[in-house]
């Protein structure tokens, strides 16, 4: 999906817009296009029109091991508060993207404390009490490290490999991976992957 699908839902000018404002103010610049897409999907996921719970993922998730259960009645967010991969349908998709809106401006002064880049994954670890209690929505995280690379160890348990963005500094952990940009971060791991996958 792409802001073209953002675009198909009547609530989409009042978003952007909105979103655009609030990560202006707390970050005191403004928001890349790469930025905007991560809050754009959500709306995306809405312009669906889907009744029945759907996955949706970031396009560099590899599934290992995951069991592919028919999803949640609950809107969900399956690797914690990293926003991806989720489950849903769409009107759970839309009042999630009115959320974002409603609980970042309640939130706002505590936010601007905390951090000064905003996007939906900032928005679910500094508000996800407001976000579940809200939504009745489940967090949830079936792989042992929050946030983390794929280091080439395997662990007990899921894991699904997620590859972080750069401007996040969890790439000072990693020597040699300092600097990199988000695609040589993905093609790097996924050489690890493959030098570590099983025949």
């Amino acid at each position: 999906m792409t802001q073209k699908d953002a675009k198909k839902h009547n609530f989409y000018e009042e978003f952007d817009n909105k979103i655009k404002s609030l990560c202006s103010e707390i970050s005191g610049k403004k928001i890349s296009q790469y930025g905007m897409s991560c809050w754009h999907r959500w709306l995306a996921y809405a312009a669906q029109g889907l009744e029945v719970p759907f996955y949706v993922s970031d396009y560099d998730i590899i599934n290992y091991n995951f069991n592919l259960n028919e999803p949640s009645n609950k809107l969900s967010l399956l690797d914690g508060c990293c926003p991806c991969i989720a489950s849903g349908n769409s009107k759970q998709f839309e009042g999630l993207c009115y959320s974002f809106i409603e609980i970042t401006k309640k939130n706002l002064e505590f936010i601007k404390q905390k951090t000064k880049h905003f996007h939906d994954q900032e928005f679910f670890i500094y508000n996800s009490k407001d976000f579940a209690k809200e939504h009745d929505a489940i967090i949830k995280r079936t792989r042992p490290q929050v946030g983390a690379f794929f280091s080439g160890e395997i662990q007990e348990g899921v894991q699904l490999y997620h590859v972080a963005h750069a401007s996040t500094g969890r790439l000072k952990k990693l020597s040699g991976w300092e600097g990199l940009s988000p695609d040589q971060i993905r093609i790097k791991t996924m050489k690890i992957i493959l030098e570590n996958q099983k025949e």
